[in-house]
């Protein structure tokens, strides 16, 4: 990675000054509802957010992304999955 870039999240950002035209500013903040859901969760927030965006977006069955997400070296029961999308989705939708 450049001396003049930063990692922020998944999303990586140079700094301020002449950049040929990226952008400087950070990622939009997470709404407070949804950090209100992410309080005392064990898990990082990207890997909550890809389990519930594979089970709405895909025909995939919990326990296809729990399989998945173990291919992925993380180890994830269905059912947390489960409680997740009931926990996100209303406030995403």
């Amino acid at each position: 990675m450049p001396s003049n870039t930063k990692q922020m999240g998944s999303v990586a950002i140079r700094d301020g000054g002449h950049n040929g035209g990226m952008k400087t500013t950070p990622t939009q903040p997470i709404s407070e509802a949804l950090c209100a859901v992410f309080k005392r969760l064990h898990y990082p927030i990207d890997v909550m957010l890809t389990c519930v965006r594979w089970y709405v977006a895909y025909p995939l069955s919990l326990r296809h992304i729990e399989e998945i997400m173990a291919e992925r070296g993380v180890n994830v029961d269905h059912a947390t999955i489960h409680r997740w999308a009931l926990k996100m989705l209303p406030i995403l939708a």
